[in-house]
């Protein structure tokens, strides 16, 4: 009995180094359960990142070593080709410069533009400030116009081509004359003479006017040589105008004012022996 009670304290003390491992076990594994949940994967691809579609890298190259060689269309056409595969700020920036070697400066000027704005393989540093460059290079051969038109919607034909106008009403042209033609239904339309000039901006305001309609058709008046027209019969118009229906009518005028002479003279008159013609009477007053 002695003996056990003197093994106690060895006792008490491998069960406290039992429930010591124990215990640092547990928070072990519990931190590595922990740190494997939260460990984080792979970083996901950002579309500045995404991977290059096959034939994209090839279509690049031959299209740089066409630029280098001065085979600007080529280059434009390989540029293209590429940017159908994966379109980024890269492709756009070629092909704004393969425009600008053509003298296709409006063309230059859209794709430049849109190359600074991509998100895809973004343009940074060196690339950027060229580009920027580029695009102000490019916009000293335009001119700038900007269109106010009412009615909004009229139709532009700018030197016998119809445009398909942005939004913002504006076109980059080429230095040069320009004829404009703009038309609405509705509208009478409007011709003119324009002049662009190498970095110039106007802004062109054309208001067309609204075609008046025409005024309903209206009987017209009679006029004074036509109020006294009647539709009488040809026949009674060509017995009116006969001299023979004048002449016995002016012999029974006279006849009736003779009558009523003599009845005012109380039968004074004398008549004489007949001196000729058809009923041998000649009347005298």
């Amino acid at each position: 009995m002695l003996a056990w009670i003197r093994c106690r304290p060895r006792v008490a003390l491998a069960h406290a180094a039992i429930l010591t491992f124990a215990t640092v076990s547990a928070v072990v594994v519990t931190s590595v359960a922990t740190a494997g949940a939260q460990a984080p994967g792979p970083p996901a691809r950002t579309a500045a990142e995404a991977p290059e579609p096959p034939g994209y890298r090839s279509a690049v190259d031959d299209a740089i070593g066409e630029y280098e060689a001065g085979h600007f269309a080529e280059s434009r056409a390989l540029f293209e080709r590429a940017h159908a595969l994966f379109p980024n700020a890269r492709s756009l920036r070629g092909l704004g410069m393969a425009e600008f070697e053509l003298r296709n400066y409006p063309a230059s000027i859209y794709y430049l533009e849109q190359a600074l704005a991509a998100t895809a393989k973004p343009l940074q540093n060196e690339l950027r400030s060229e580009t920027e460059s580029l695009l102000e290079r490019a916009r000293g051969f335009v001119g700038r116009v900007t269109l106010q038109l009412a009615p909004p919607d009229a139709n532009v034909v700018l030197n016998g081509t119809k445009i398909q106008l942005a939004p913002d009403r504006v076109l980059n042209l080429m230095v040069g004359d320009y004829t404009m033609e703009v038309s609405a239904d509705g509208y009478s339309p409007d011709r003119r003479q324009l002049r662009v000039a190498g970095g110039e901006q106007q802004t062109v305001t054309i208001q067309l006017p609204s075609q008046v309609a025409p005024l309903p058709a209206t009987t017209a008046a009679p006029t004074a040589a036509t109020a006294g027209t009647t539709n009488e019969p040809r026949e009674s118009r060509s017995i009116l105008a006969s001299p023979w229906l004048w002449a016995a009518v002016g012999v029974a005028v006279a006849g009736a004012a003779v009558g009523i002479g003599i009845a005012i003279s109380g039968g004074d008159t004398v008549l004489e022996q007949p001196s000729g013609g058809s009923t041998n009477t000649v009347l005298k007053l």
